[in-house]
């Protein structure tokens, strides 16, 4: 496993992601998504996370605004 999969296993729904003074909670649904990223784009690549968790706040602020 990699670095960055044993970061994703440490943060389980019990723990929150914090970036840029944002707190998000890593729910199951969001490992899945973020495995099956690294499945297609590679495990090695750095900005996997970080893209994923902007897009999910960028989609989750959406659904809330509407």
């Amino acid at each position: 496993m990699t670095k960055k999969l044993d970061f994703i296993e440490e943060n389980t729904a019990k723990k929150d992601l914090k970036i840029d003074k944002i707190v998000l909670r890593v729910t199951p649904q969001m490992k899945t998504t973020y495995y099956n990223l690294c499945e297609k784009y590679g495990y090695n690549s750095a900005a996997i996370l970080r893209n994923f968790i902007l897009n999910f706040i960028k989609e989750h602020t959406k659904k809330e605004e509407n």
